[in-house]
């Protein structure tokens, strides 16, 4: 036979519920000093959060119920899902059971919750909030002893893997104030410290809730944006100043809100000093300065380096400078990376120019096939990304293009722009694409052949827009 109770919570403002005690326990074959207790879990129990503010039990939660008798906790484990449920565990025939904390691992003695400093996961941070109920005649009702605050992220890029919360006593091991005992709280600490929420399966808008003790956080709090690397680089901070206060049993909900994340400022980089709005054209200096670096027209790129550098771009060896544009001077080859570094970075080969940018954005420019024929011989470009975080340097192809049919232009047509509007391409560099950058990071833009017959591709300067602040 079982021992019954009857448990009772709320999610937020708690009620009690009527409850009876029932017979004395049975001892369980084998175990000749436990017994097997099952308690009632009333319909007003809450102890997990959704998206849209509906809390409930899920089966396997798991309750410390504190046995004064033998000064221990017991741990009791919810059978099912739902509003209501039942928990079960195994204990003393002479237990006496008279509080219990919720979750298990927050139970850090009868009088004192250990504060979460971490979590698994935001779906348990969502359900982990500290509660307690004291047994009253055989009735536990479940109390929330802090508050939960809903924090609303806005564009979340999916490089971001952990939150970390920081506020004055906001996690630790906390006596539980029970004075009212209808009303019992932890207070918060003392102590600089903080809460780390992972975030790696989260990303876009994004709700996240975080169990907090009660009290005022005098000057506000922060919230870190980190990255996984070698020191967890944080690459964004969010802080408020004004004084936050935090209520036993309420949910806070903080104005939604986009991240902005830290960016290098380069001097050599093409977007620095370009303002969020603003755009930068590639425009080819004069001839007589382009010859100055060695560019004359209906010539192949300088084929050592610093090869040519011209308003910001760096243009290599597989272009000619034909007037107002560059042409393919050379087969483009198969698509391959460098077996040796430049300025300590790996480059592609065939690269036919690059820039370096300290924020993500989009660049436009103009790719024209010269011919028909051209365009069957198969040639294809890519962007490709090297950058440093954390010390580390990676590569990585962002984009891929093949220029379609509509993509031929003569250039001798009378009376038309060129590059015509087809030819005209634009593509972006994203936030995840940069996100944690120690230095600007180089884009190569090059092309590759399947084949070895010869191609002309007519290229345009490149328009760089920023699409965040300096």
């Amino acid at each position: 036979m079982k021992k019954t109770l009857i448990f009772a919570a709320s999610a937020l403002l708690l009620a009690a519920c009527n409850g009876n005690k029932d017979l004395a326990p049975e001892q369980i074959g084998g175990e000749a000093n436990l017994v097997e207790y099952s308690f009632k879990v009333g319909a007003e129990t809450k102890a997990a959060i959704s998206d849209a503010g509906v809390f409930s039990w899920a089966a396997g939660d798991e309750i410390a119920v504190w046995d004064a008798q033998n000064n221990k906790f017991d741990k009791f484990t919810a059978d099912s899902d739902g509003a209501s449920t039942t928990i079960s565990g195994l204990g003393a025939t002479d237990a006496n059971y008279t509080k219990a904390f919720y979750p298990y691992a927050a139970a850090a003695s009868e009088t004192s919750v250990a504060w979460p400093d971490s979590y698994a996961s935001a779906a348990d941070a969502a359900k982990g909030f500290p509660m307690m109920a004291i047994n009253e005649s055989g009735t536990l009702n479940f109390k929330h002893l802090g508050a939960l605050l809903k924090i609303s992220i806005n564009d979340l890029p999916a490089g971001v893997t952990s939150l970390v919360f920081k506020g004055v006593g906001v996690s630790g091991t906390l006596p539980v104030d029970e004075t009212d005992p209808a009303a019992p709280f932890c207070a918060l600490g003392s102590s600089a410290s903080s809460i780390t929420l992972p975030t790696a399966t989260v990303a876009g808008d994004a709700v996240f809730y975080l169990p907090l003790p009660v009290g005022t956080l005098t000057g506000g709090f922060s919230i870190d944006f980190r990255i996984t690397s070698a020191t967890n680089k944080v690459v964004g901070t969010k802080a408020t100043t004004s004084n936050v206060s935090i209520a036993r049993g309420k949910l806070i909900p903080m104005k939604s809100f986009t991240p902005e994340f830290n960016w290098p400022s380069d001097t050599d980089a093409f977007d620095y000093g370009l303002g969020l709005g603003s755009s930068k054209k590639a425009t080819y200096p004069a001839k007589t300065d382009r010859e100055a670096v060695g560019v004359y027209n209906n010539t192949n790129v300088p084929a050592e380096p610093p090869y040519a550098i011209l308003n910001g771009v760096t243009y290599y060896p597989l272009l000619k400078f034909c007037g107002d544009r560059l042409d393919t001077g050379s087969k483009p080859g198969p698509d391959a990376w460098m077996n040796q570094t430049e300025y300590g970075k790996t480059i592609p080969q065939n690269r036919c120019f690059s820039w370096e940018v300290n924020r993500p954005g989009k660049f436009q420019y103009g790719c024209c096939v010269y011919g028909e024929q051209d365009r069957t011989r198969g040639v294809s470009y890519k962007l490709a990304i090297i950058k440093t975080v954390d010390g580390v340097t990676t590569a990585k192809t962002l984009i891929e293009y093949t220029p379609a049919a509509e993509s031929v232009d003569l250039g001798s047509t009378t009376g038309v722009t060129h590059p015509i509007p087809a030819c005209i391409h634009e593509f972006e560099v994203t936030t995840e694409d940069l996100l944690g950058i120690d230095e600007a990071a180089t884009l190569y833009f090059y092309g590759y052949q399947k084949n070895s017959q010869n191609i002309t591709i007519r290229h345009y300067p490149i328009t760089w827009t920023p699409s965040v602040a300096e």
